[in-house]
Order: C-alpha cells, then structure tokens, then sequence
C-alpha cells in the first residue's frame, strides 16, 4: 500500500517496524523549453469509410447495415438512433463512401437558417421540418447558411 504523506521540514517518520528518514524536501523547479508543435488536429472534424450499400447521394444522413450505409429513413423504426453520420459525397454500390461522424461541414449550395436544428427526413434527407410520421431526431444545427455542425440527439419514437 502506497501512503503519501505531505513533510513541512525534515523528520523520522516510523510506519509499522520501519523507520523512513526524510533526508531532502524537494521543490518544484523552473519550466523546460516548450515542447514542438504537435501535427494538425481535425477541429473535432470524425469521418469514417464504409461500403455504400446502394448508389448514394451526397450530403445524406446514413445507417449502418448488414451490406453497408444506407440511407436512414424516419419510417424505419430500426434507424432510430442508428445513425451514423452525413455522407460528405456520392458513392456508387459496393464502392466507399466517407461518412462525415462528427463536426462541422460546408456546403456552398445550402441555405440553411442559422441557429435552427436540422432533422432525418425519409431518403436520408435533412430538413428543416420534423418528419409527419415516423421517429423524430435532430441530427445537425444550422450554423450559417452553408455550414452545419453535426451532432446528433436521441429519436423521438411515435405513438
């Protein structure tokens, strides 16, 4: 068993049958060079590479499945809170699609309204408007108009 014990000037100490002699009290010395810069971090950017599990659009919301990421889909009660992430670009069947997990993305053709939620919508799509029927999920916040932080919240399920 390890005891720490804090020692203001020098003494014996004596812990059972052993004596410890505390012979220096040491003290906190002057601060060593800075360090090198470390590489360039991702601004809490996580993409991952999957397998598309059919031909897929660009900027959708995916669910992992048996074959790959498909598309995630408010009418399917399994993709409640199965998503996985934004794909950041088109893929074609069997090919590799890079899925945007996490983090903030840009693109020049949205018009989003800044500070509103974004939500799955049925094909993978994201909206504005919480689908009519289905599980309900924000999956991104509308940053600017062309930018979204992705970060996903739990599905509401439907009665």
């Amino acid at each position: 068993m390890t005891q720490v014990i804090e020692i203001l000037a020098p003494e014996v100490i004596v812990v059972g049958e052993t004596e410890i002699e505390l012979i220096e009290v040491a003290a906190q010395g002057p601060a060593g060079p800075a360090g090198a810069n470390g590489a360039p971090g991702t601004g809490g950017v996580q993409t991952i590479t999957l397998t598309a599990a059919r031909d897929l659009s660009g900027h959708r919301i995916v669910v992992a499945t048996a074959t790959g990421a498909d598309y995630a889909d408010p009418a399917t009660p399994a993709h409640a809170d199965a998503m996985i992430g934004l794909t950041t670009g088109a893929a074609l069947s069997g090919d590799d699609v890079t899925v945007l997990a996490a983090g903030e993305l840009v693109e020049p053709s949205w018009s989003w309204t800044p500070g509103l939620p974004l939500y799955a919508a049925p094909s993978g799509l994201l909206s504005h408007t919480p689908p009519a029927s289905g599980w309900v999920q924000i999956v991104a916040t509308a940053i600017t108009p062309t930018r979204l932080l992705l970060s996903s919240r739990q599905a509401i399920l439907s009665p």
